[in-house]
């Protein structure tokens, strides 16, 4: 089984393990190592045969029964490629790698046709609209001028909306472009260099929750139901017995403990776990982290700066570093319980990995202040580069000697105390033992 992913990915890890347990031979790849690391040799000829190679194992194509494709990341193509000729190698990149794999008659999950087609918003609409629901009016155009007469037309306002809402840079900073309201100054010409969609203002807290409200009591239940920022919590209802956060914070809100009675528990997703945080009279939670990785969609709005997109974060650390020194290994770099406890400690980071000419590069790259490094290995030696305002790898290193003295710790042994000044405290086994004060 072919399993398309990037390495930082919990949901496929539990698959890959599953996988294994039933003896299901995996071969496990991040697009992200094509071309760099990963390679591909495929001949036509009636179905295609060939084979994908990375430096320590190889799937023959014939050999691929059935693709997973979960999260994988953007193509990292080399960095001494022209923007223009980055651009054509990505293209180059998917319709052959790409093509492929698609061409192989196999079981997809999901199907990549089928799924390409269903993230196209003009299909989604007519889906949507076949099976009965209500959508609002919407034009699709690059006509300035039916562009203004569409939003001038709307008695209740208009918005802009993405088709595609995957984010960008602007001038080296990352970027989203969100669902917004829109009025007929905001019109410009600028609307004819490509295709923009404009559809009527409908109020969605309403409907979302009104509709939620009337098919639960249809089942006998009528809970209260709230549409609002969940790091605020709901104060009209506190105290409550539990908490339960179903997207992960990168610190518990300060407003949970404010609203949750002593005895009670919070369970919160933090970093890539799930923690059990028992309140006591004092107002403090505490608990250890489940067995297990798990990794919730981030809170919106996030309780820190958005992440940065992939690519952006790959051209950046290949920017001219402000230092450079030769530095030993870290034992366990690549081991997944020291990252679990790097992403609680450091959280919001964005973490690679590049292969190239047999060596493994490690980036890492904080968003928040666009500091980074890299840490190319070669024997027994690392070249490490860093550049920002932050000594990124100076941090890391820290907290790697802070693991190694603890012997190691996987995930299960660690827990998280939360007092309600909204310190972070991360501990080794017991409360205050080994323990990380967290910013």
């Amino acid at each position: 089984m072919l399993v398309l992913t990037a390495p930082d990915d919990p949901t496929a890890d539990l698959v890959v393990r599953e996988l294994g347990r039933r003896d299901t031979t995996v071969f496990r790849a991040d697009l992200a190592w094509f071309p760099t690391r990963l390679t591909m040799t495929a001949r036509a000829g009636g179905p295609w045969t060939g084979v994908l190679r990375l430096p320590d194992r190889a799937v023959r194509l014939r050999d691929i029964i059935s693709v997973y494709y979960r999260r994988p990341n953007s193509y990292a193509l080399s960095a001494v490629l022209s923007e223009g000729d980055r651009a054509w190698a990505d293209t180059e990149a998917r319709h052959g790698l790409g093509g492929v794999l698609t061409a192989l008659d196999c079981l997809w999950l999901p199907d990549p046709v089928t799924a390409a087609r269903a993230e196209l918003k003009p299909v989604q609409l007519a889906a949507a609209a076949q099976v009965g629901l209500h959508i609002p009016d919407t034009l699709i155009t690059n006509d300035p001028t039916e562009a203004a007469d569409f939003v001038a037309s709307q008695p209740g306002g208009a918005v802009y909306k993405p088709l595609f809402g995957r984010p960008t840079t602007h001038d080296g900073q990352p970027e989203s472009l969100y669902t917004t309201t829109v009025t007929t100054d905001a019109i410009t010409p600028a609307v004819a260099y490509t295709a923009h969609m404009f559809q009527a203002k409908v109020p969605k807290a309403y409907v979302l929750v009104g509709q939620a409200r009337d098919r639960l009591a249809a089942i006998g239940y009528r809970p209260t139901l709230v549409a609002a920022d969940g790091l605020a919590g709901w104060p009209d209802g506190a105290p409550y017995d539990r908490i339960l956060g179903t997207c992960s914070t990168r610190r518990v809100p300060a407003a949970w403990l404010a609203q949750i009675r002593a005895g009670g528990m919070i369970v919160a997703n933090v970093g890539q776990g799930v923690v059990p945080l028992r309140v006591d009279a004092g107002g403090s939670a505490s608990g250890w982290f489940l067995p297990g990785p798990a990794s919730f969609i981030e809170a919106r709005p996030a309780d820190a700066p958005d992440g940065m997109p992939f690519d952006a974060a790959v051209d950046l650390v290949y920017a001219q570093g402000d230092s450079t020194r030769s530095a030993d290994p870290l034992v366990g770099i690549g081991d997944e319980a020291f990252w679990f406890v790097v992403h609680v400690v450091m959280p919001g980071h964005v973490w690679f990995e590049l292969h190239e000419d047999d060596n493994t590069t490690y980036c890492l790259v904080d968003p928040m202040t666009r500091s980074w490094y890299r840490a190319t290995r070669a024997a027994d030696r690392m070249t490490v580069t860093q550049a920002g305002s932050r000594r990124v790898w100076d941090d890391l290193a820290a907290i790697h000697v802070r693991w190694e003295a603890a012997n190691h710790p996987s995930h299960d042994r660690l827990g998280l105390t939360v007092t309600p000044a909204g310190r972070h405290t991360l501990w080794v086994d017991e409360p205050g033992r080994r323990a990380w004060t967290l910013v």
